[in-house]
């Protein structure tokens, strides 16, 4: 465990719970965007000394319209912005799952710290985990990248197949308007 000092940048990724899938389903996260969870969970990291610098995640269309999604992969970069620096970069998972677990009602399901930048110094790896080259989910229809069935994707391939049968109907709606009024003239 490497010490943290004043202005490291650390790079988190987690799985976390959609808000209200915890224990405490009043959560006041429930049905926001993932944006707007991640952006919840940056406040609480702010008063603790981290500032968020880039979040990326994989909740999608549907997430980001209605909070349609389960479970959150999430990528943070924070920078230490506390004054005096953490012992380990457990402390600042620690912190980070914390802010998690004060919106969701429950701790992250995984989580890591894969790079860690001390101020003057390059990005190394800590030795944990590394995150996907995006957090992005992969799905087949209905089914996740472990052919398992997954709601998250059986809505957005839904909703997809649904926009393109709306779009196709009103293609066709809209030339047979044109048409039929081209006959009445």
């Amino acid at each position: 465990m490497a010490s943290v000092p004043n202005g490291s940048i650390v790079t988190y990724t987690g799985t976390w719970p959609a808000p209200g899938q915890g224990v405490f389903s009043a959560s006041p996260s429930f049905g926001k965007s993932p944006d707007d969870y991640v952006g919840s969970v940056a406040k609480h990291l702010t008063e603790a000394g981290l500032v968020l610098r880039s979040s990326e995640n994989d909740g999608g269309f549907l997430g980001e319209v209605i909070g349609t999604y389960t479970k959150l992969n999430v990528k943070l970069v924070v920078q230490v912005a506390n004054g005096t620096g953490f012992g380990s970069q457990d402390d600042v998972a620690s912190i980070i799952n914390n802010a998690v677990y004060q919106e969701s009602g429950t701790l992250p399901y995984s989580w890591s710290v894969p790079y860690l930048q001390v101020p003057g110094g390059s990005q190394m790896p800590t030795g944990e985990p590394s995150p996907p080259a995006s957090p992005g989910k992969a799905c087949a229809g209905s089914k996740d990248a472990a052919g398992n069935f997954d709601l998250g994707c059986w809505l957005s391939s839904l909703t997809t197949n649904v926009m393109w049968a709306v779009g196709l109907v009103g293609i066709g709606l809209f030339a047979a308007i044109i048409l039929i009024s081209q006959k009445d003239k």
